[in-house]
């Protein structure tokens, strides 16, 4: 198993970083260090202080997992966070075709590992719970799974949005015969495998025509790891949304207040030398009215259709008719969950620091928040592939241009050598050209020294023409290098972030899968490439 630091993967923001590798630099903008077992401590210590409606919301966790047919251990989890004694590990994503990309499932284990570790630590029972969140509108983000197919060539398969508005959450929405469609392009993409026709199956049983988009994806999770104890709550529950009534009527009546907290925060933060993610516009509320599952901004102020007073009687009376925008939606979960910590991606670690003021002024200790593992996997074959080449797994991370580069570099050192030692000559004599005109007219000097950005510009043109061919004299090397980037790092992005887990499943099961994605150390906080076979 390889580390990648996250400071060697490009597009990374620096508040990530810096809470990785110098948390100092940003603990003021969170609560605690989520390397110290005193953080977890200290948290879960403040929560003693704080009253939940344990029994309500644990009633609706059992009824939610026994609908989605959630194994025997997720069952008793959900009862178990009835238990005053009961502390909460939350985890979730926006829901995802399939489960959506490779980054979902490596949440969810997170959550798990970090419950058990934590449960230990507290010397308390911990649920890990995945809250799936099904009240954004973009179809465009999850239309799609993107898959290798039998060549190793990257394939996305898409599903046909026939919502009959573009506003309308995604997680209500009840594919018809464009999910049969979508079915049966994906059968034809997956390559074969060991476990294809239990994958499918799965598939089929959890994606059928008519099922919401929100309960296939929690079929899904839970077919998967409900039997490790994952509990999985749906944003969009009319019963959850009932008990969070207080605090969409707060959203309501604090709108000045947190209008206020988000522009203190983000100019603390770019006076910080860091930029926000979340930019909610605060002529508008920070939440949004369901109207028949469409999601519709509220204006604040005179502007608004509806007074405070509406607001807030709608709040109390239908509260299923809020959906809370990302910079309060923490909060509304943590008001109904006593969470210790939150496992976090890179853009949520990010984020959390524009959301901790809203948990003060909630009168909620922020819990921790904790990097989830970056993880890139890799199989046998990739392995060996790589092993024939002059590269390490990290050279794949590299830019294209860098890549051919470091190869040629590698490959042909006595010619890029040679051209390097003429080049030193080449320089030489432009040096000597300048100190022999430079006696003699000025001007000359002038036309000498373009004389010698010319050559030097051409020169750098023939290094990277000879750079390329010697990679493309090569064909297999240069196939092989594509087919591996492809495979490792599609389009320079991360494996976690384009993939779906499919083609794994496919070749090395459920539980292989879910176990490898667990073997990453849970102190450790680079990207870690873990071999699929030991």
């Amino acid at each position: 198993m390889q580390q990648i630091p996250y400071s060697d993967i490009p597009g990374q923001l620096p508040i990530f970083l810096d809470a990785i590798e110098t948390f100092e630099k940003v603990s003021r903008f969170f609560n605690g260090d989520f390397r110290e077992v005193d953080s977890y401590r200290k948290v879960w210590e403040d929560l003693q202080s704080y009253s939940f409606r344990r029994e309500e919301v644990s009633g609706v966790l059992v009824e939610e997992q026994e609908r989605l047919r959630a194994p025997g251990a997720a069952i008793e989890n959900a009862k178990l966070a009835a238990d005053p004694r009961t502390a909460a590990v939350l985890t979730g994503q926006q829901i995802g075709l399939i489960g959506g990309p490779l980054y979902t499932v490596i949440k969810a284990v997170a959550a798990i590992r970090w419950a058990d570790y934590l449960s230990e630590v507290l010397d308390t029972p911990v649920v890990p719970i995945f809250w799936m969140e099904g009240e954004d509108h973009d179809f465009e983000e999850i239309r799609r799974v993107t898959v290798m197919d039998r060549d190793g060539g990257k394939v996305s398969v898409d599903l046909e949005d026939r919502r009959a508005d573009p506003h309308q959450v995604v997680g209500w929405h009840c594919p018809g015969a464009e999910m049969d469609r979508f079915l049966k392009g994906l059968d034809s993409t997956l390559p074969p495998g060991m476990h294809r026709d239990e994958v499918i199956q799965r598939i089929r049983d959890c994606y059928q025509p008519g099922i919401p988009l929100s309960d296939a994806f929690g079929r899904w999770l839970l077919g998967w790891l409900g039997d490790r104890g994952l509990v999985v709550a749906e944003s969009l529950n009319p019963d959850l949304k009932r008990l969070a009534a207080p605090c969409f009527q707060r959203a309501v009546t604090h709108s000045e207040t947190h209008v206020r907290l988000y522009e203190e925060r983000k100019h603390e933060l770019e006076v910080a030398g860091y930029s926000c993610t979340l930019k909610p516009n605060s002529a508008f509320h920070f939440f949004y009215v369901l109207n028949d599952g469409v999601r519709v901004p509220v204006p604040r102020g005179e502007s608004s259709e509806m007074s405070e007073g509406d607001l807030v009687e709608l709040a109390a009376e239908h509260p299923e008719r809020f959906s809370p925008k990302a910079i309060l939606r923490p909060v509304v979960q943590d008001m109904l969950f006593p969470t210790v910590a939150i496992i976090a991606g890179p853009g949520e670690v990010s984020y959390f620091p524009q959301v901790q003021p809203f948990y003060a002024d909630y009168e909620r200790p922020m819990p921790v928040i904790v990097p989830r593992p970056g993880i890139t996997l890799l199989e046998k074959a990739w392995e060996r592939n790589l092993g024939k080449l002059p590269l390490s797994v990290d050279d794949l991370y590299l830019p294209e241009e860098l890549l051919t580069k470091k190869i040629a570099g590698r490959d042909q050192t006595d010619v890029m050598q040679g051209i390097e030692e003429r080049i030193q000559a080449v320089n030489a004599s432009l040096d000597g050209i300048e100190s022999l005109v430079s006696d003699v007219d000025t001007g000359l000097l002038a036309s000498a020294q373009k004389l010698r950005g010319d050559v030097e510009r051409r020169l750098q043109q023939f290094i990277s023409r000879v750079e390329k061919g010697i990679v493309n004299r090569d064909k297999a090397m240069e196939e092989r290098i594509q087919r591996l980037r492809t495979a490792v790092y599609p389009d320079e992005h991360l494996q976690e972030r384009v993939y779906s887990p499919l083609n794994f499943l496919v070749r090395h099961g459920f539980d292989w899968v879910a176990d490898r994605l667990g073997s990453v150390p849970m102190d450790r906080y680079d990207h870690f490439v873990v071999p699929l076979e030991e």
